[in-house]
């Protein structure tokens, strides 16, 4: 979101940006309109659904306002009150609701999330009502019956560092996954495509690193504990920042999410494969990307489905691009900042917001 809000700027617009911490709600990054109670997740809850939309509208004015953007929350009674009131004082405003999944079915895992999800269910149903436009990330051109602006996940080029290319060792490549580890990720068929790869009995070691935490990494541990993999997998765990940056430069093949269709999406915008683009990494991406189509080079395409990853092809894809085109990571890194940059992104949805 600040991102988006940098992107806007950098494009003449004045933005006021809104979010919500525990202590209250901030404005532009420092000013803070204090909640009643502090503390707790049941308060922030409470806080949440009795005061936050509140707060916004008391201190944003909606006559002063062209338009609103909002990244979708669910559509509970207090967020729709929010947006009739905006309407209300100003019926020219244009709310422009951001939907970054849909249908969200696939996701909902716990029984928290699945009333959540019930509830949006229900309260959907008013937001053609009030907004104007859905920005989508997908190939619909209606969603909760208000007409789409197709888009796709933007990136702050400038904020994410290139990676110094190491020389690719054909024999001993080095992969990375970074990710929030979850079933839609799909790494275990990269863990299972590196067995039968060790077990084909080649000259070929390959070795996984996977950076980030989440419900799937003790599944994934097991796994390649199973698999006899130890030795040829490393789970860092959390990993920001410098550490992170000193992955990227030695590995050779960076991997995107394999799994998408384990919750039902035919195609993906993910925000992993244009952070490894600009940062000059090629890919490994199983199923559709708006961002990048069947021609770019440095995605290197692998069918939609459970079946263990086949590292011979794909090693041979990889050497095949590396070998042909001069300084792949400047190219890669060239295509982001051309086309995946978040200012390409809002100026193409104002343009249709905004008229």
């Amino acid at each position: 979101m600040r991102y988006q809000a940098d992107a806007l700027r950098s494009l003449g617009l004045d933005v006021t940006t809104v979010v919500g911490r525990e202590e209250g709600v901030v404005f532009n990054g420092t000013r803070v309109v204090k909640y009643r109670w502090t503390g707790g997740r049941p308060r922030r809850v409470v806080n949440h659904y009795a005061w936050f939309w509140s707060v916004i509208a008391r201190q944003c004015a909606a006559e002063d306002y062209d338009a609103v953007y909002i990244r979708h929350p669910g559509s509970n009674p207090a967020f729709l009150g929010f947006l009739a009131r905006l309407k209300r004082r100003n019926a020219r405003l244009r709310i422009v609701l951001e939907v970054a999944t849909y249908p969200m079915t696939g996701e909902t895992d716990t029984l928290a999330l699945k009333l959540i999800l019930a509830s949006d269910m229900i309260g959907s149903a008013l937001l053609r009502r009030f907004v104007d436009y859905v920005v989508t990330f997908s190939d619909y051109d209606e969603i909760y019956g208000i007409p789409c602006i197709s888009s796709s996940n933007g990136i702050d080029v400038g904020a994410v560092p290139m990676r110094r290319a190491r020389e690719a060792d054909r024999n001993a490549p080095r992969l990375l996954g970074v990710a929030a580890l979850a079933k839609w990720h799909g790494y275990d068929r990269v863990l299972r495509g590196l067995r039968q790869a060790l077990d084909d009995g080649g000259a070929v070691t390959p070795h996984v690193s996977f950076a980030g935490q989440g419900p799937a990494e003790s599944g994934l541990r097991e796994l390649s504990a199973t698999l006899g993999l130890d030795e040829h997998v490393t789970f860092h765990g959390m990993t920001t920042g410098k550490a992170l940056d000193e992955l990227f430069d030695r590995s050779d093949i960076a991997i995107a999410s394999l799994g998408m269709h384990r919750i039902g999406l035919e195609s993906a915008s993910s925000l992993k494969t244009r952070e490894y683009c600009a940062r000059g990494i090629p890919f490994v991406v199983a199923g559709k990307d708006r961002g990048f189509d069947e021609t770019f080079p440095f995605a290197l395409r692998v069918p939609v489905g459970d079946a263990p990853l086949d590292f011979s092809k794909l090693l041979d894809d990889f050497t095949n691009v590396v070998s042909r085109v001069d300084d792949p990571a400047g190219k890669m890194r060239a295509y982001a900042a051309a086309n995946l940059s978040w200012t390409t992104r809002m100026s193409e949805i104002m343009q249709v917001a905004l008229g």
